[in-house]
């Protein structure tokens, strides 16, 4: 097989991903080397990860390398399957008789690496342990190497998952800092310019001001978070609001003639340049400004305006271009106005000339027509428009009154001219601004509909059919309430209120409108008065799709209480806490349901809740052996929801009265591709549609629960391990010094005998010779079980080495300790006996000489014949 199954570049990828190659040491790692190499009884133990051409130490114990080649090496070999490789001896393995560490220091002669496997399956290296004598490991031993890797894994992706965690919380932090830099040097930019910079929200509230507007209007205090209206006079602000509306409805840049009183009274003309900003959805939220005073300018300008109309006033007589002309089309005569709107200067230019010299050669027909029915007693012509020619080539619109006259004993017409090229001008930029309108409400990407009196629609533009999801037409003749969520009636209602109370007039609200195909947009709605063609009050609502918006923020808030529910898992797991009450907590609330429970094995064939959120339900047991929802996902491991629960046979009816569960949810928490364990979510109301983002969420944390329940249950095999001896269950030497010291600790404190006795069985040595070291084993076991239960409980047993037990009684004195001792001696096998030496202890004395002098009583009984018990 290759190494930890799959490809060396995916194992690769696995072990790059978790960031430990040629990290520091960490004491946790060097403890777990520390405790492989204590409980194999080893002088040298390693964590190694194989690299593509080296293998590195992590953590070492006994060994001054810190990486070695990974060709040839012994923990190369250990990747290829899951168990336990043990090399008895290296030399006389061809495979290692050349690796370096066996012909060289530190003249490696056994081995035994467990293979640190991934949850994903990839083996990344070794926790491999190592002897310069050939020897071999006990099964025991073994076991506890491979828990030791388990956990040495378990801490690596704990560290990984916890560093992911750190690197996103930096990232938000250098994006805040990024963001305060930009801010500072645009302040620094807007605080040095006499220029009026400014952004409002569609509110009207001032989101920026810089120090030229505070200066303008003498604040202290800052214009921020304020309104027009609070700073200027009520005309003047609803002014700058109309001109803001402006910006709102046709998002583009307008620029504006706005007055604004200076604190010494005068009043200052600004061209105030205004614009929208527009978020990424191309959404406006906010119109910005940048003012410049002009008052100078415009003085100046006027003065020249009434100096030309001083001029015309003495030299015209009068202020209508007035002319005479003849049958044969030409002049006759024509004033100085005329003069001057026909482009001429002297009288000479002008008469005897043809009128169509001044006439737009496409309108020659037309005129020559209505010149022959004037001439020929038809009726006077008023306000034709024809468009005059000056000399210079400038087009002129002008407006023409004639009637026949006698000029000079002779026909002719008299014609009044009066330019109207600026009044046609603004005729046509009104139609053109009416079309502009209308292409642009029924065309404008901004959703935008007309109400009546009565609130009834009676125009919408597409982009509010396409938020509703209905044509245009369908809205015409309902109201918004139709269309709005029902939670959000009430909203339509205050409408006209809120009009009432908002300082510029316009009431803005968030809502919801759903649509025929079941889908739900957010709007947000800017509803202004404006009037009806009769002159009554209407209402313009203009709508922006905020639902994006929405559900980013919705996203963000799921995702952080994602990453704290993970983390509080987590943390419980790096507290040694259980975290069996935080995962059920923070299922419960990232569902959104009634109750959560944890069930657990009990035995092979039942599971047992350890526990719940949302009911009392702790302790309830249920069997595996039944036909059950629960029974079938621990055999298949697959996640089942159910919306109606009830109605499904293998769900257990007397089990949903508990909560009066209608929805439910059965979510495995499986562990190296193990079921350990089932999250129960139930609802009282009905789920219609479980969603992504909450099987997520559940199955997340289900992956969490599994990661720290395992390593709970990992760190509790280590911690028995440790001070349990292997073989007969009973304590260990570590185990026996923490038991006795705070015996002592006791006795010292209260006072009271304390006996100590060592236990030896006979002839042991001809019983495993006659029996094989099998037997010999199982009598161990079976008289330490015995032994044990002879005991008290606050007695202390502990195996002393090889066949010797050691025993502990608090507040026994050597002639209350024999009986109990006599029991002891009798709860050997038939044909097995042992010998007892027992010595009180003086407070005096330290306790190693105590434990040598019940040895010497051990050897008096052994020299007394053996099968008895000895006192000194």
């Amino acid at each position: 097989m290759t190494e930890g199954g799959g490809s060396e570049s995916d194992r690769l990828r696995a072990l790059t991903r978790l960031q430990v190659m040629d990290t520091p040491a960490e004491p946790l790692f060097d403890d777990l080397t520390a405790m492989a190499a204590r409980l194999c009884a080893t002088p040298m133990a390693v964590v190694s990860l194989a690299d593509g051409d080296r293998q590195w130490f992590k953590a070492r114990v006994g060994v001054a390398l810190t990486e070695t080649p990974r060709e040839g090496s012994l923990c190369s070999h250990a990747l290829a399957g899951p168990e336990v490789m043990i090399v008895r001896d290296a030399r006389s393995d061809e495979r290692f008789t050349a690796n370096p560490l066996v012909t060289a220091d530190p003249f490696v002669r056994f081995y035994a690496g467990a293979p640190l496997i991934t949850s994903d399956g990839h083996a990344l290296g070794t926790l491999c342990v190592m002897d310069t004598v050939a020897r071999e490991l006990s099964a025991g031993q073994q076991r506890d190497l491979t828990v030791l890797a388990a956990e040495v894994v378990s801490q690596l992706e704990l560290r990984y998952h916890a560093g992911v965690l750190a690197a996103q919380i930096d990232a938000r932090a250098e994006a805040q800092e990024a963001l305060r830099r930009n801010q500072r040097v645009l302040d620094g930019v807007l605080s040095y310019t006499d220029v009026l910079v400014y952004a409002k929200d569609l509110t009207g509230r001032y989101i920026l001001a810089n120090r030229a507007l505070e200066r303008v209007l003498d604040l202290d205090s800052g214009l921020l978070g304020g309104f027009d209206v609070d700073l200027f006079a009520p005309e003047l602000a609803a002014s700058y609001r109309a001109n803001d509306e402006i910006i709102l409805v046709k998002h583009d840049h307008q620029i504006f003639d706005e007055e604004i009183v200076h604190t010494d009274g005068t009043t200052h003309l600004y061209r105030s340049t205004k614009f929208p900003l527009l978020d990424g959805d191309n959404q406006v939220y906010a119109i910005a400004g940048v003012s410049t005073d002009v008052t100078e300018l415009m003085a100046a300008r006027a003065a020249h305006e009434e100096a030309e109309d001083r001029w015309r006033a003495l030299v015209e007589h009068s202020p209508v271009a007035v002319a005479v002309i003849g049958t044969d089309r030409r002049f006759r005569y024509a004033n100085p106005a005329a003069m001057v709107l026909f482009g001429v200067d002297f009288p000479e230019h002008i008469e005897q000339r043809l009128v169509l010299d001044f006439v737009d050669p496409s309108e020659h027909e037309e005129l020559s027509a209505l010149y022959g029915s004037l001439v020929g007693g038809g009726p006077a012509l008023l306000g034709h428009r024809w468009h005059l020619v000056q000399p210079g080539g400038e087009l002129l619109t002008v407006e023409v009154n004639a009637a026949p006259i006698n000029y000079r004993a002779a026909p002719a017409l008299q014609v009044e001219v009066r330019d109207v090229t600026v009044k046609a001008a603004a005729e046509e930029a009104l139609r053109e601004s009416e079309h502009r309108f209308h292409a642009l409400f029924n065309g404008s990407p901004v959703a935008m509909a007309l109400s009546d009196g009565q609130g009834l629609w009676v125009d919408a533009n597409a982009a509010f059919g396409a938020l509703l999801g209905v044509e245009p037409a369908e809205m015409i003749g309902h109201s918004a309430q139709r269309f709005a969520h029902p939670d959000d009636h009430v909203l339509i209602a205050q409408s006209e209120q809120g009009q009432k109370d908002s300082p510029d007039g316009v009431h803005r609200v968030e809502m919801r409108f759903l649509r025929p195909d079941g889908g739900m947009r957010w709007a947000w709605v800017t509803i202004t008065p404006t009037p009806g063609p009769a002159g009554q009050t209407w209402t313009l609502a203009i709508a922006q799709d905020v639902t994006a918006r929405k559900a980013a923020e919705n996203a963000l808030q799921e995702s952080e209480s994602d990453l704290a529910a993970i983390a509080a898992v987590a943390r419980c797991v790096q507290d040694g806490e259980d975290p069996r009450p935080v995962v059920v907590r923070s299922v419960l609330e990232l569902a959104g349901a009634s109750s959560v429970a944890l069930l657990e094995p009990l035995g092979a064939d039942a599971l047992v809740i350890t526990a719940a959120a949302g009911g009392d339900y702790i302790g309830l047991e249920l069997s595996l052996q039944e036909q059950s929802m629960t029974a079938q996902v621990w055999r298949s491991g697959e996640s089942v929801f159910l919306a109606e629960a009830r109605d499904h046979p293998a769900v257990n009816s007397d089990l949903l009265d508990l909560d009066d569960t209608v929805s439910a949810m059965w979510q495995p928490v499986v562990v190296h591709g193990t079921v350990q364990a089932i999250l129960n979510v139930t609802w009282r109301d009905r789920v219609v549609a479980f969603g992504d983002r909450a099987v997520r969420s559940v199955r997340v944390i289900a992956d969490e629960a599994g990661v720290s329940l395992n390593a709970k249950r990992l760190r509790a095999e280590l911690e028995r391990s440790a001070l349990t001896d292997p073989l007969t269950g009973s304590l260990n030497r570590r185990a026996w010094d923490i038991e006795l010291g705070a015996i002592l600790e006791q006795i010292r404190s209260t006072g009271g005998a304390l006996t100590i006795a060592l236990i030896d069985l006979d002839h042991f040595k001809s019983f495993n010779d006659a029996h094989g070291h099998n037997a010999g084993d199982v009598l161990l076991q079976e008289f330490a079980e015995a032994a044990r239960r002879c005991l008290r409980s606050g007695d202390v047993f502990a195996r002393w080495g090889g066949e010797e037990f050691i025993v502990a009684l608090p507040y026994t004195s050597p002639g209350q300790a024999a009986r109990i001792l006599d029991r002891v001696r009798g709860c050997l096998p038939d044909g097995s006996t042992c010998s007892v030496g027992q010595t009180k202890w003086d407070s005096d004395e330290g306790i190693s000489t105590c434990i040598a002098r019940a040895d010497l009583a051990l050897y008096d009984a052994k020299q007394a014949g053996r099968d008895q018990l000895a006192t000194r």
